[in-house]
């Protein structure tokens, strides 16, 4: 069985935030817009800091092996690098090798990690992540 995007997304939202983020961000939620417009957003000073996103990147398809993947970013806000660096460890904790108990997904893991906005007053990363499942 596979799982909608919004099951995905829900299920690491949950996982954040039963997480040490908990203790530190002053947001963990979905973004539903672009990167470009949550890094403007940023830039104006309208996202709280710290705080953590997450963003549905895209799919593939392997037929071979019966497989879909699935592509997630966790884009972290802080004001000062070594905020950034904790969130990330704190990120990457709190995602790596889980399926987030749903079922037949493939444990997640990390491919990318890439700095977005680094700027006087803000810093952003992305952790990209991504899991496989059965194509029903």
């Amino acid at each position: 069985m596979g799982y909608t995007i919004a099951e995905i997304d829900a299920a690491i939202l949950a996982a954040l935030e039963a997480s040490a983020l908990n203790t530190v961000c002053k947001k963990i939620a979905a973004y539903k817009g672009e990167i470009s417009l949550l890094l403007e957003e940023i830039q104006d000073f309208l996202i709280p800091e710290p705080s953590v996103y997450t963003l549905y990147t895209g799919s593939d398809y392997n037929n071979e092996q019966g497989l879909e993947r699935q592509v997630f970013a966790l884009i972290m806000v802080a004001k000062k690098l070594s905020e950034a660096y904790d969130l990330k460890e704190k990120t990457h904790a709190a995602t790596y090798d889980k399926d987030f108990g749903l079922g037949n997904l493939l444990p997640f893991k990390p491919i990318r990690v890439e700095l977005l906005l680094s700027t006087p007053d803000h810093v952003a990363y992305s952790l990209t992540i991504e899991t496989f499942f059965p194509i029903d």
